[in-house]
């Protein structure tokens, strides 16, 4: 319904808690160079309690994914979360096991702890053109009040 009031000009008188997706359909918010080159998928395993509030939290499985090309990047929400990030070689491991970045990353490469770096830098970039003038991203409140919004947990979230 938003997206509908958007494109006939009465967005203004929209007090739904939908988002118009005009700003995707219109690619205004397109990054031509990287977008059509990656995907990023968000996922979380929370479900609505009451007004305002979400079963479980941020620390239980609530994740960022990025692929681009043949590599896949898994990170958790939270910056804090103790889950291992996940780089996957997916030309060669097609069944995602064997974590490339192991338990810390400390004994990955530098060509792999480089990879996974420009993935979470093109999730970083895509968070912040898709943030929108709520903040989808940027907001803790879109988090039930947990963390410090997004964008600022990937930022903070370990460099490996």
């Amino acid at each position: 319904f938003s997206t509908v009031l958007d494109y006939t000009g009465h967005a203004v008188h929209d007090d739904s808690d939908g988002e118009s997706l005009r700003r995707f359909i219109d690619e205004s918010n397109v990054n031509p160079s990287h977008d059509h080159e990656y995907v990023v998928s968000e996922w979380d395993v929370r479900k609505p309690a009451k007004r305002g509030e979400l079963t479980n939290n941020l620390m239980r499985g609530a994740n960022f994914m990025v692929v681009k090309d043949n590599w896949k990047l898994v990170i958790p929400k939270l910056e804090s979360n103790l889950s291992y990030d996940q780089l996957y070689d997916l030309a060669r491991d097609p069944f995602e096991m064997n974590n490339l970045l192991g338990s810390n990353a400390k004994s990955a490469s530098k060509e792999i702890v480089g990879k996974a770096e420009h993935l979470k830098v093109l999730l970083y970039e895509w968070m912040n053109r898709m943030d929108g003038s709520k903040g989808l991203y940027s907001n803790p409140v879109f988090n039930a009040g947990e963390g410090r919004g997004d964008i600022t947990e990937v930022q903070l979230r370990r460099t490996w």
